[in-house]
């Protein structure tokens, strides 16, 4: 499933940008629960829409141009709300955990552009 791969080494990758950035730039102490919140968001937010794609790999259950169809329209409903709630949570919680919402956001964004290049359909299947 290499589609998925190219998704899971970016979520990984923001997440360690944002340890390296609460480790060395932050002057900001952050908890343990926050290290998970930011794994949580990176890896979220850079694999939700594309779960169906997931489906039919491990379980099989549809034919993959039904799935796709799926893939699609998950992308338009998921990534608006959540750009949207991550939005609203950055700006009306201006705290410690800020950067990890900006980082959300940065994950939908790089998630849609790395999908407008990696063919789901074809070699990367």
């Amino acid at each position: 499933m290499p589609g998925i791969i190219p998704h899971l080494a970016t979520g990984v990758g923001f997440y360690l940008i944002g340890e390296v950035y609460y480790k060395y730039a932050s002057k900001k102490k952050i908890n343990t629960g926050d290290h998970v919140l930011l794994l949580g968001v990176c890896l979220i937010f850079s694999l939700i829409p594309d779960f169906p794609l997931g489906l039919y790999y491990i379980f099989n259950l549809q034919p993959k141009e039904v799935l796709l169809e799926y893939h699609v329209f998950l992308h338009q409903i998921i990534t608006p709300i959540s750009l949207i709630i991550l939005g609203v949570l950055f700006f009306l919680r201006k705290n410690k955990r800020a950067p990890i919402f900006m980082l959300g956001m940065i994950c939908i964004i790089v998630h849609v552009i790395m999908d407008l290049y990696i063919h789901e359909g074809g070699l990367w299947l």
